[in-house]
């Protein structure tokens, strides 16, 4: 009985585990980003709508960074929910 019992235990443990990773996958499409008024004047505000999607098995959870030109315009935090979930962030930009 005991080296059933041994046995047994020594198969569980080296049985292998079915394990699968979490993945995040945010993506943004060029045709879903917006800039309002389309035809922007100098110096008048703008807003620019933009939409995420996770493409991934997990919730996505931090921040949109905005640039142009390489630097660094807006951040937005984000928290969008695993399985093909959008979500849409919009910053207000006064110097275009």
């Amino acid at each position: 009985m005991r080296m059933w019992i041994s046995l047994l235990t020594l198969i569980v443990f080296l049985a292998p585990i079915a394990t699968h990773a979490a993945v995040a996958d945010a993506a943004i499409f060029p045709n879903e980003v917006q800039i309002v008024p389309s035809l922007p004047i100098v110096g008048a505000p703008l807003k620019v709508y933009a939409i995420i999607h996770n493409n991934g098995t997990t919730d996505i959870e931090g921040a949109a960074t905005f640039s142009m030109d390489g630097v660094v315009i807006a951040q937005k935090p984000i928290s969008i929910r695993a399985a093909g979930v959008l979500e849409e962030v919009c910053i207000m930009v006064w110097e275009n």
